[in-house]
């Protein structure tokens, strides 16, 4: 308030001002690991934002030996996470996999990767399903999991996985040795950086802060290992000793174009819930008509405008288009977008030819 002193008659004039209140924050694309038979306390989850809490929480018997491993390898990537998520699950206790991940969701769902200490196709299963289940309710999340069974070599995926073959939201990092957390590093070293600033791909080197088992396989494992959807760590080139290759999902597809559409999703939903919201607690409604379409419009065009600087969607090559209102959209009071737009592929091989000649060729 203005300093009041000699006094004058602005006292009659009175002013209150109200500010918005903060946002609680967009949703965070970090991972959850799901440690065996841990117990955190009175809560199903617990955030760490450093190696040393974990270290104590080992001491004091609230986490194992796996977990604290995964949380090291994690916070050891360059750059370092933030923060991650651990969850509780008594698998002793005969609790199922997807239970144990319902009852973390209900205490924390502020998690996207879903990373598991178990390495069993049936588990593995199991947490497929959560993840449809999720998605049929709105919900997006992915998981990587590790396998050692050596028919991810082989012409075919093992007869395990044969039911989540073509699924989207998994991706399967075979590794010879259970204990060792390769699926968590990789992981981790690809959410360590914000969808929000970065559409990372997911064939790449991996820090290595644990010493870890090379796998020790044929090229011709190494190609049927590629046909099967699996990823796996070798050299690359003379600078990396853990590269991993190719990036996918079990359905072929680069793992960061469903990154890519689950992150344009959310601070879609994100945006436009915030625009809604601050039009009515400010007395207005978001008209059914066309500036009602151009507010909604331009909430879509920021999003994807961070989109492309990001690298998540070519430039130009984002389309919006707002359909005619219609009775029926009246009626629903609903207003209706189409969105296209083009994803940035990473190139993941590269084929040269070189023709040497002995004579002048220009």
């Amino acid at each position: 308030m203005p300093y009041l002193d000699p006094a004058t008659h602005d006292d009659r004039i009175a002013i209150t001002v109200n500010l918005a209140t903060l946002s609680t924050g967009a949703a965070t694309f970090r991972p959850l690991i799901v440690g065996k038979d841990i117990t955190l306390g009175a809560a199903t989850t617990k955030e760490y934002t450093d190696v040393a809490t974990a270290k104590a929480d080992l001491t004091a018997g609230e986490i194992n030996a796996w977990t604290l491993a995964a949380i090291i390898e994690i916070f050891g990537q360059n750059p370092r996470p933030a923060s991650l998520l651990v969850g509780e699950w008594n698998d002793a206790g005969a609790v199922a996999i997807d239970d144990a991940l319902d009852a973390i969701l209900t205490d924390d769902s502020d998690f996207y990767c879903v990373l598991i200490e178990d390495r069993t196709a049936a588990d593995h299963v199991l947490v497929s399903g959560w993840l449809d289940t999720q998605e049929t309710a709105g919900s997006k999340f992915v998981s990587v999991l590790q396998s050692a069974d050596a028919d991810w070599l082989t012409a075919s995926v093992p007869a395990g996985y044969t039911t989540i073959d073509n699924k989207e939201r998994v991706a399967i990092v075979y590794h010879a040795t259970d204990a060792e957390v390769r699926a968590e590093g990789w992981a981790g070293n690809r959410l360590a950086r914000s969808p929000d600033t970065d559409s990372v791909p997911w064939n790449t080197p991996v820090d290595e802060v644990a010493t870890f088992t090379a796998i020790s396989i044929t090229q011709a494992q190494k190609v049927l290992a590629r046909a099967n959807d699996a990823n796996f760590a070798l050299p690359f080139g003379t600078l990396y000793d853990a590269y991993f290759d190719l990036g996918r999902n079990l359905n072929s597809r680069p793992f960061d174009q469903v990154v890519t559409a689950d992150w344009f999703e959310t601070r879609l939903r994100e945006a436009l819930a915030d625009l809604v919201a601050t039009l009515s607690a400010n007395g207005e409604k978001l008209g059914l008509n066309a500036d009602g379409q151009n507010r909604v419009a331009g909430e879509i065009s920021r999003v994807a405008l961070t989109g492309v600087t990001a690298g998540h969607f070519e430039r130009g090559q984002v389309v919006i288009t707002a359909e005619t209102i219609t009775a029926a959209d009246i009626t629903a009071q609903e207003m209706r977008f189409t969105i296209g737009a083009q994803n940035v592929v990473g190139a993941i091989a590269l084929d040269l030819t070189v023709n040497l000649s002995t004579t002048s060729i220009v």
